[in-house]
Parts: C-alpha cells; sequence; structure tokens
C-alpha cells in the first residue's frame, strides 16, 4: 500500500509529532510505502520528498509567538483560509506518486484545508485524524477563561470573537471564525471520506457536531508496552508528566499535596518553575508550605524520564482540556503505573474508574488528593491498577492492532464499506 503523510511539521515538537514519525515507521515497517508532505523548516528531519514541501512559518512552533509582519500575516491568512502551494503540492505529489490514500494529520494554521480538497479532486481516498476539536471550536480545545466552553458547538461560532477567545484578541478571533465559516461554505471538510478519532468522546462531539457515524472511525493511538518493562513497586512518589501551563492543571496536582502532609509522599513535576509564566504554582508553594515536598525535575527525556515513570507511585494527570487521549496515559500504562484523571472528556473512556486508574472531580484539588491518598493507603490498590492498565495497554493500544485497524480504514475498498 501507497500511503501519503500530511501533517504541517517534519520535526518533533509534540505529541502529534510524535505520532506522525511512530505510524511512519509502523507502516514502513509492514512493507508500505510512505511519503510525507510537510512544511520547510531548518528543524526538519532529511525526506525525500522535501522538494514537494511548502513554504514554512518560520522559526516559531507556537501562533501567538509569531512576529506579525506584513509576510507573516499573509502566510498565516493563507494557512487559516486555503494555502493554494499546499492544494498545488499535493496535487503534483498525486500525479508523480500515485498514493492509494492521503493521511492528513495537522493542517491548520499552515496547510489548510485545501489539502483536502485537492485530494478529493485527484480522486484520491482522504481521512483526517483529529489531534484536537479544531472543526468545531475556534481554539482547538473546548476551553475559555480557564474552564471547558461548548457554546460554539451548541451554538453559534460568533460566539468565539464575542469573548475573544483566540489568543484574547478580537482581531485574531474573528480570523478563526471567519475561516471557520469559510470551510463550511466551501465544504472543505465534506471532502474528507472520514475522521480517524482516537476517543469515544472525540467521536460524540463530532455527531454532535453532524458528521455522520459511518464517516467516524475509532483508532487509538499506540505504544510499544512489549519494548518497556514494568514496575509495580515505586519510590515514594506521584509524578505529573506535561508541559506546566493551567490548561493542563499542574496547579490542582500542587494544591493536592497541600491535603496530603501526614502522608510520607512526594510530587514530582517535569519542567522549572520558570516555565509557568503565571506565577500560580510558586505561589501555592509559598502559601501550603510545599517546597520541601514537590521536586521540579527539569526537561527529562531518555533513560532519565523512563526512570522518572518506572519510580512513581503513579501518575496524575490534572487536565482542565478535554484533551484527546495524551500520550502519557499510555505511557503510565505501559510502565504498570496507574492514573488519576480528571472525570471529563476523554479521561473516562480511557481510565477505568476503579479498575486501571482513579478519576477524580474536575478542577477539584481536595478529591484529587483523596484519590492520592486512596492510591497511597489502600494495600495492594497501586500494583492491581497497574497491572490492569499495563493488560489494557497490551490489548487495546499494540502497535499491530493500530497498523490493522488504520489500515483498514485507509484502504480505497473502505470507500464502499
Amino acid at each position: 500500500m501507497k500511503v501519503l503523510l500530511v501533517h504541517y511539521r517534519y520535526f518533533l515538537s509534540g505529541g502529534p509529532e510524535s505520532y506522525l514519525f511512530k505510524v511512519e515507521d509502523l507502516f514502513r515497517r509492514h512493507g508500505d510505502e510512505v511519503f510525507v508532505l510537510s512544511a520547510r523548516d531548518a528543524r526538519n528531519r532529511p525526506c525525500p520528498q522535501e522538494n514537494y514541501f511548502v513554504e514554512g512559518r518560520g522559526n516559531d512552533v507556537y501562533f501567538r509567538r509569531i512576529r506579525l509582519t506584513p509576510a507573516n500575516a499573509l502566510k498565516l491568512l493563507k494557512g487559516a483560509f486555503y494555502n493554494p502551494e499546499a492544494a498545488r503540492n499535493l496535487t503534483r505529489m498525486i500525479r508523480d506518486l500515485r498514493p492509494d490514500a492521503v493521511y492528513v494529520l495537522q493542517q491548520n494554521n499552515l496547510l489548510s484545508p485545501a489539502v483536502f480538497m485537492a485530494a478529493r479532486r485527484a480522486g484520491v481516498r482522504v481521512v483526517h485524524r483529529l489531534s484536537d476539536y479544531n472543526p468545531m471550536c475556534p481554539r482547538f480545545d473546548f476551553l475559555r477563561a480557564g474552564e471547558p466552553c461548548e457554546k460554539c458547538l451548541a451554538g453559534s461560532l460568533w460566539n468565539g470573537v464575542r469573548h475573544k477567545c483566540v489568543q484574547h484578541s478580537f482581531g485574531a478571533s474573528l480570523v478563526r471564525v471567519l475561516s471557520m465559516v469559510f470551510h463550511r461554505w466551501i465544504g472543505a471538510f465534506d471532502c474528507l471520506d472520514g475522521f480517524v478519532v482516537t476517543n469515544r468522546f472525540m467521536e460524540q462531539k463530532l455527531r454532535e457536531f453532524g458528521v455522520a457515524p459511518e464517516r467516524i472511525f475509532l483508532v487509538p493511538t499506540f505504544i510499544d508496552s512489549a519494548a518497556i518493562q514494568p514496575r509495580y513497586d515505586h519510590a515514594g512518589y506521584v509524578l505529573y508528566l506535561g508541559r506546566l501551563e493551567p490548561e493542563k492543571g499542574p496547579q490542582f496536582a500542587v494544591a493536592a499535596m497541600a491535603h496530603l502532609s501526614d502522608l510520607d509522599l512526594r510530587l514530582k513535576l517535569t519542567g522549572t518553575l520558570a516555565d509557568d509564566h503565571t506565577g500560580q504554582l510558586a505561589a501555592l508553594l509559598e502559601r501550603h508550605g510545599l517546597a520541601e515536598r514537590i521536586d521540579f525535575e527539569g526537561f527529562v527525556q531518555g533513560a532519565q524520564l523512563d526512570a522518572l515513570i518506572a519510580g512513581a507511585l503513579g501518575l496524575v494527570c490534572p487536565s482542565v482540556l478535554y484533551d484527546n487521549l495524551p500520550n502519557v496515559l499510555l505511557e503510565a500504562a505501559a510502565y504498570g503505573k496507574p492514573v488519576i484523571a480528571p472525570r471529563h472528556g476523554c479521561f473516562p473512556g480511557v481510565v477505568d474508574d476503579g479498575r486501571t486508574g482513579l478519576l477524580y472531580a474536575p478542577g477539584d484539588a481536595a478529591d484529587l488528593a483523596d484519590k492520592i491518598r486512596r492510591l497511597q493507603t489502600t494495600p495492594g490498590l497501586a500494583e492491581t491498577l497497574g497491572r490492569n492498565a499495563r493488560a489494557k495497554c497490551e490489548r487495546e493500544y499494540a502497535p499491530e492492532r493500530h497498523y490493522r485497524d488504520l489500515r483498514r480504514v485507509l484502504e480505497p475498498a473502505a470507500a464502499g464499506a
């Protein structure tokens, strides 16, 4: 099978890129031909198809850091509405390389939904994997003022402009909403043969958005747990693994420790206090006298990260976001570690409460602390949950299962299924 992967970056900068490189390798290990369309960037990995890559947007990964010169503004507008270069280059790739299917990962704000339309015009099956809620929410994450919000899904997109949801800016919010209106008007997402989602919550939101059930395919992310040795004991700490940004909820993990002063237990967080631009974490440490019980591990990777996960009692994932099956859930399970997560968004469909992990009331640090206490003080609970999590990981998130299910979605024959 020949698969053409489309993604707006070809260097590692986060979860979507991690998936891109893993799935690229997965297909090649099964003898399939894989091609890539992305954007030019000095940080890119070598790629035989780099001559097809489109103009990038400079050295800034994140939209909020881009300097709005006239040239950059034009790039952003093309990426937001319709990028003709992406459409032309994808058309050339399909003509030259003749793929059986086009698998689009992230396209927003650079490649644009123009790639959907180009693939449809070329008569090739095109499927879009959703890493966020970009067709439904101007912010992509159903978050407003630090709380989940679905006003644009249930009502008008103009709520996004009224509340200045994008970068707290009227102008940025207006451009984003106008681009969404434009894409709906031209039927850009109607060109897709299907959407790949990683969890049931995303599937439900797409149905509420109006996507027919037969166009939605559940294919969870994967992890090679066979390469990871699980560990069912621990070194006396719970672990927060992720960015120290408010929407990821590290403030709740820190606040929970104020309720656990009687336990011989530490909290470790990846990153440094300087990574928290809000100052919330430093304020919590001072207010509750927690500095001696909380460790900031800095940037960790490789063997150091492996050891950090392996030594944990469990992982806390206190996300304010609905999220979209974050990798940390699978990494924890592969190491035999239970996860404590909020009872909203994707989490209840991934963490089996009382079986593979524990769920708590979103935004409630006291309830989060109660679940940590239960994990620490109930004999054998952490090991039982961890073993169940590992078994589920081997069963439901294995690479071979992902390949089988994804190939079934991408095969042209699936169009008539």
